[in-house]
C-alpha cells in the first residue's frame, strides 16, 4: 500500500467508471448518471500530492501494477478536543483482483494510518442496500452511526 502517483490517475478513473454507477450515498437518493459524472470530474482533477484527498494505491509486488485504491480525506471533527478523522472517500478493487480480501486490506491500512496519526475516528458511508459493503463494514468492526449524518437507522 503506497501513495498514488500522478501517472496512475487514469487507473483510478477507469475503476471509478466501473463502480460509480453502483454508488449511492448512505440513505440519500441520487441520480446515477449525475454521480458518475461527479466522480469523473473529481478524479480528473485529482492531484496525488493534495493533502485534502489522499489517494493510496495497492499494487502487485512483482510488477508494481495497481489493482485497488482507497482515497482518504483527513478532517477534524467539530468537537472540543478536535479529534482528527479519516473519511473513506472511496475504496475500489479492480475486477481482476476482486475476491481476495483487498478491500479489507485497504481498510486495515487506513485504520493503521489513523493509529499512526494519533488515533481518532475512521469512517465512511455505505448505502443500506449495498449488502456487500455492509457485510464488509461489519466484518471490519465498523458500527452504524446515523447521528453523524442525521439519518434514521
Amino acid at each position: 500500500l503506497r501513495r498514488a502517483r500522478q501517472t496512475e490517475v487514469m487507473f483510478l478513473m477507469r475503476l471509478v467508471m466501473t463502480h460509480s454507477p453502483l454508488y449511492a450515498p448512505a440513505g440519500r437518493p441520487v441520480d446515477k448518471e449525475q454521480i458518475s459524472m461527479r466522480f469523473l470530474g473529481v478524479y480528473s482533477e485529482l492531484d496525488v500530492r493534495d493533502k485534502k484527498k489522499v489517494p493510496l494505491i495497492l499494487a502487485e509486488r512483482e510488477t508494481d501494477f495497481p489493482v485497488a485504491y482507497m482515497i482518504l480525506q483527513p478532517k477534524r471533527v467539530e468537537v472540543p478536543n478536535g479529534k482528527l478523522t479519516l473519511y473513506t472517500y472511496d475504496v475500489a478493487v479492480g475486477e481482476e483482483a476482486q475476491g481476495q480480501g483487498l478491500g479489507r486490506y485497504l481498510n486495515y491500512g487506513g485504520m493503521n494510518l489513523m493509529a499512526k496519526m494519533g488515533g481518532g475516528i475512521f469512517f465512511g458511508d455505505t448505502p443500506g442496500d449495498n449488502t456487500i459493503a455492509q457485510s464488509a463494514s461489519e466484518a471490519l468492526g465498523f458500527l452504524p452511526d446515523s447521528k453523524r449524518w442525521g439519518f434514521a437507522l
